[in-house]
């Protein structure tokens, strides 16, 4: 059976960043690879244990794309202020994910 040898992850960073970052793995014995999993799993292992702050700030930035868009639509209508669109955007908006 043939061994999954998983998904590449790959970054761009200049020349210096790169020769650190070999540095780095060189002086803890490990291979380049392996020292971004290292970092990688930092960080997911942070990330996870902040799921409703992620959520938060998902929830705020679909809101501000939201408000941009309905703001867009009126300029379009040319009713950027009428009751409609006031209402239908706070229903939208007190609307629980």
């Amino acid at each position: 059976m043939a061994r999954d040898k998983g998904k590449t992850l790959q970054a761009r960073v200049d020349a210096e960043y790169a020769h650190r970052f070999a540095v780095l793995a060189a002086a803890k014995g490990i291979s380049e690879s392996a020292l971004v999993r290292q970092a990688t799993d930092k960080i997911l292992a942070e990330a996870e244990g902040q799921i409703d702050a992620l959520k938060a700030e998902v929830r705020a930035r679909l809101r501000a794309d939201e408000e941009k868009a309905f703001a867009e639509l009126d300029s379009l209508a040319g009713s950027s202020s009428t009751r409609e669109g006031t209402v239908a955007r706070e229903g939208a908006m007190n609307e629980k994910p």
